[in-house]
């Protein structure tokens, strides 16, 4: 909500007649969820850019003999340099991004789980919760095409890689062994494995398609 917020408050402010032709607002939809960009053109070869991202999507996986059900929300802003080194469509961008992604987890229910190694009946387990964070500051770094000059409205498409730390991941579970000695020190191997599963979430690969109206 907060994310959305933003998006509408950046979008009408920017919408304003006072910007001028080096001045441009786009919408982008992605990996990185969807959002509104600003940019200024400096000059022929430089762009700074600043962009809001927000949205969320979901998806099932097996972690560790364990099917869970993932919640993945985005909820990020962008602060950025273009360079055009032939002063044409082509750039290379790198910046830095706020960083609020964030991605939850929750078993699917079965009969038994097994964690740690150890099974347990599924009533005493109760739901198994995970919540995984990143760094709350990640650099960024990709190309693009802007086929945008000299032309009011335009399309652009970016591409790159994130580099958002190893996920930290934190488990816990609802049932009437949640707080069991035992359990959590199963419950703390389980935990390493599904964050050594998750591992590949360091540097996540975004691309990033916009519609850009220049003012």
């Amino acid at each position: 909500m907060r994310t959305l917020c933003c998006l509408v408050v950046l979008g009408a402010a920017i919408s304003s007649p006072a910007f001028a032709d080096n001045q441009a607002i786009g919408a982008r939809l992605g990996l990185l969820g969807v959002g509104v960009e600003y940019s200024y053109r400096l000059n022929d070869r430089f762009t700074v850019r600043a962009g809001l991202n927000g949205s969320g999507s979901s998806f099932d996986e097996r972690e560790s003999g364990i099917d869970y059900v993932f919640d993945l929300d985005f909820d990020s802003l962008t602060v950025g340099v273009d360079l055009h080194p032939l002063k044409g469509k082509f750039r290379v961008s790198a910046g830095l991004m706020r960083n609020d992604n964030s991605l939850s987890a929750a078993s699917v229910l079965t009969q038994s789980y097994s964690v740690g190694g150890t099974s347990y009946q599924a009533v005493d387990v109760g739901t198994l919760r995970g919540r995984i964070g990143f760094d709350s500051t990640a650099p960024y770094l990709g190309v693009g095409w802007d086929w945008l000059h000299d032309l009011k409205v335009g399309v652009a498409l970016d591409i790159g890689i994130l580099s958002q730390g190893s996920p930290i991941v934190a488990l816990s579970a609802d049932g009437p062994i949640g707080s069991d000695p035992g359990f959590l020190a199963d419950l703390a191997i389980e935990q390493a494995e599904l964050q050594q599963s998750l591992d590949d979430f360091d540097f996540y690969p975004y691309a990033m398609f916009g519609v850009v109206f220049r003012f």
